[in-house]
């Protein structure tokens, strides 16, 4: 009895490292989101996706990206917000996500990771965040805890890489 206690305490502790609470807590919404995304279910997927965040994140991308000239700031902060919401529109739909694993080796003939991978794969991103990594970035898709639900909340990857599959 003392050696199957000490095996699972040892195997707890194991795993503890490679991935902790904020993690397993979000690897459940986050195999959701996989779920919507590989099944083309945009009412799963929209359950998983604040959208006033990633607008906002895309629109700070956007304000970057503007020259540093007064003329073109000022056009840039007035214009921002719109192109931030139309994107977000644009590319927060299950099918888009599907093209980025795709291109990332996802397979959809091959069963999705189980949660116990997913959060061993998750990294922490800061302020309560959890992010999954791609091909070029460490941290592509930034999860957030909102209410109950972790939700997609940024997309740090390659804009260009965002398009419908």
């Amino acid at each position: 009895m003392k050696r199957l206690l000490f095996a699972l305490a040892a195997a707890a502790l194991g795993l503890s490292a490679c991935a902790g609470p904020q993690q397993y807590s979000a690897a459940d919404d986050i195999h959701e989101f996989l779920i919507a995304v590989r099944d083309n279910d945009r009412a799963l997927f929209n359950a998983h996706v604040d959208r006033p965040a990633l607008s906002r994140q895309l629109e700070g991308r956007i304000l970057k990206e503007i020259p540093d000239d007064p003329l073109m700031r000022g056009i840039g902060a007035f214009l921002a917000a719109p192109a931030a919401n139309v994107a977000t529109e644009l590319i927060a739909q299950p099918r888009v996500f599907r093209a980025v694993a795709i291109y990332n080796g996802y397979d959809p003939a091959k069963p999705l990771p189980k949660k116990i991978l997913i959060a061993q794969v998750l990294k922490n991103a800061g302020n309560g965040r959890v992010c999954i990594g791609d091909r070029k970035s460490p941290c592509t898709l930034v999860f957030a805890r909102v209410g109950d639900i972790w939700r997609l909340s940024a997309f740090e990857g390659d804009l260009k890489d965002l398009r419908a599959s």
